[in-house]
């Protein structure tokens, strides 16, 4: 959501609850989810997990993996009493208000929150033992997104009786919900508790009844585990109908939210949806096409309600591909420890203390006394951990935050106002700005470096350098720059920015020269030519849809004092047949790179060293080749 967007949202939000006029809801038209404005909604956010359900790779834990082994292990370290103190500051500290206001400021509009069952009844669990403190907790989060404009999907991630049948449901390693009648009366009635306590919040999205059913690892059960789901969903809706007809109920698949084949009904209710999870694979339509296969039959929304833990490419790229198919997504997790995810935390001085002991044998109370460490360096390191997680002192993870496409991709492009490429650049405007709305990126656009710095740059995920000359940048331009694609900016450049040599008094930018492969400009075709260019390395993301060969109007077709090929940092994806011109010229290099790109920087670059006339505008290979390398370049 842009700032007036999420502004006028918290307002709906507020007034919703403030007025006695009927409230508005998020909901479902076919495979679309409509927001409370009636535009049509794709989810873009996180999940707070380990904050009301612990998990133990988030502590860097190897064996004390699940709620219970977690706490058996701080138990054995500070005593009952003890840890109970520690689970109740944990949950004041780990998420506040502040996590949510910065949440919101990434562009996200969805929170997806973890919980545990027994947050709902008295049973001990993180540190109370009786009256627990789910409601309170949840109560003052849905306050927290009303205020900053966040929607807020309940997953019940811990069953009763386990639904998973591994760590992350709490269970004790297999999914007893489904062959215990008490568990599935205790699992409907909490969603029923639940429904009836939101059944007016419009800040709650949905509720997603249980988190990866049923795990891989129960073959030999596995059809007859999987046949007993879609009833229990039915029954946990229909009593949640019971009290709330207002909000969607979110299902998921078995085997890791990754198998829809038991479900046969998806009419019994006209406010369900499902949700998947995908960690790792491909990036491309193919890497989920189960799920939109199965979307597309019944006709009701799909949503990615995990994904993550792979790079920032990855991320990015599978984003892309989830958009394109009206997939939304709540990336796993918002924060833990060391990173992958938005917001990290450091392991406290003394934490391998900690660690090695949560990681040791102690299946005998012998065990448990030779490895247990000074508890007073324990207590130490556990209080460390208390003041690591706040908010204060956790490191936003910035290039992660880019790669999950919260916030439309930030284009500056560089233009000159004058000289005889204007017609160009002057005919290409308007057409990137509508390709720019089509895409979902945003384009700032500056037709000279005044006020360009490091700070300016870094709030651009690529710069298009639309015929804009290399050498009238100041040094600190220069500085800036280089800092920039080093640490990742993208880059894509047209034409004029290989002029490079001494021009209008200014000396040649040595290190842009070697970027571009080490080349001075040497002459150029005055009177204009056609040329063909054949396409290199056809694999590559920019040429998607462009032909193996192509022929371009009007350009200039620089040569060089050495071929850009010699460089080691180059690779040549394109080439221009100089047989193909038009004119008949001696301005020729022989092999004659066109497009090509510098693998020794972090940032994904390309340069195009065509872009001169208005023609381009009528050329479908161009416009293609360009939009696809404007986006390409944006992917950190």
């Amino acid at each position: 959501m842009c700032l007036m967007k999420r502004i006028l949202f918290a307002l709906g939000l507020l007034l919703a609850v403030a007025c006695s006029s009927p409230k508005t809801f998020v909901t479902i038209d076919g495979p679309t989810l409509v927001g409370t404005d009636g535009q049509p909604f794709l989810i873009k956010g996180t999940n707070l997990g380990n904050w009301l359900n612990p998990e133990g790779y988030m502590f860097n834990f190897g064996r004390a993996t699940s709620p219970r082994l977690i706490n058996e292990a701080f138990s054995q370290l500070l005593g009952p009493d003890g840890a109970a103190d520690f689970w109740k500051a944990f949950k004041d500290n780990y998420i506040t208000e502040d996590d949510i206001a910065f949440i919101a400021s990434t562009g996200a509009n969805t929170i997806r929150l973890p919980f545990h069952y027994k947050l709902f009844t008295d049973e001990d669990y993180m540190g109370l033992t009786s009256a627990q403190d789910g409601f309170e907790r949840v109560d003052k989060l849905v306050e927290w997104c009303r205020a900053h404009g966040l929607y807020l999907i309940l997953d019940m991630h811990d069953a009763p009786g386990g639904q998973t049948g591994d760590n992350i449901d709490d269970s004790y390693g297999y999914p007893w919900l489904f062959e215990s009648e008490a568990s599935q009366a205790l699992f409907c009635d909490i969603w029923k508790r639940i429904a009836a306590h939101y059944k007016d919040e419009p800040v709650i999205l949905g509720y997603e009844l249980c988190n990866e059913p049923i795990a891989t690892y129960f073959r030999e059960k596995q059809d007859q585990l999987n046949q007993q789901l879609e009833p229990l969903y039915k029954r946990a809706v229909a009593a949640i109908r019971e009290v709330d007809n207002n909000h969607i109920v979110l299902l998921g698949g078995a085997q890791w939210n990754g198998n829809f084949s038991m479900f046969t009904d998806w009419k019994f209710d006209d406010k369900i949806m499902y949700t998947c999870h995908r960690y790792g694979g491909g990036t491309d339509a193919d890497a989920i096409r189960s799920f939109i296969e199965f979307r597309d039959k019944t006709n009701l929304p799909m949503y990615m309600g995990e994904i993550g833990h792979g790079t920032d490419l990855w991320q990015a790229e599978f984003c892309k591909t989830l958009e394109d198919n009206n997939i939304g997504w709540t990336f796993w997790p918002y924060k833990k420890i060391d990173g992958s995810c938005m917001m990290a935390y450091k392991a406290p001085e003394g934490w391998d203390v900690v660690r090695r002991f949560a990681d040791g044998r102690r299946a005998s109370f012998g065990e448990l006394r030779r490895i247990v460490p000074d508890r007073d360096s324990a207590r130490a390191a556990l209080s460390g951990l208390l003041e690591a997680v706040k908010f204060a002192n956790c490191e936003p993870q910035t290039s992660y935050i880019r790669s999950i496409h919260l916030k439309p991709a930030q284009i500056l492009v560089l233009r000159e106002l004058g000289g005889h490429h204007l017609p160009f650049t002057e005919a290409t405007m308007p057409w990137l700005q509508e390709v720019a709305k089509e895409k979902g990126f945003e384009i700032t656009e500056r037709n000279n470096l005044k006020d360009v710095d490091a700070a300016f740059l870094a709030g651009f995920d690529a710069v298009l350098q639309l015929d804009f000359p290399p050498y009238p940048w100041p040094e600190k331009v220069q500085e800036a720059f280089i800092q920039y694609v080093n640490r990742g900016g993208g880059w894509v450049g047209l034409h004029h920015a290989s002029l490079l040599g001494e021009f209008d008094g200014y000396p040649m930018w040595p290190w842009f020269s070697q970027f571009l492969g080490g080349i001075r400009f040497d002459n150029y075709i005055a009177d204009l030519s056609d040329g063909r260019v054949d396409v290199e390395a056809p694999e590559h993301p920019i040429f998607a849809g462009v032909p193996a060969s192509f022929t371009l109007p009007d350009d200039e077709w620089y040569t060089y004092d050495k071929n850009p090929r010699k460089s080691p940092d180059v690779k040549v994806l394109a080439t221009v047949d100089e047989s193909s011109y038009t004119l008949s010229t001696p301005v020729k290099m022989g092999d004659h790179p066109v497009i090509w790109t510098n693998t020794s920087v972090l940032g994904r670059n390309v340069y195009f060293q065509f872009g001169h006339s208005p023609k381009l505008m009528e050329n479908e290979a161009f416009k293609t080749l360009l939009v696809n390398s404007i986006l390409w370049a944006a992917v950190r």
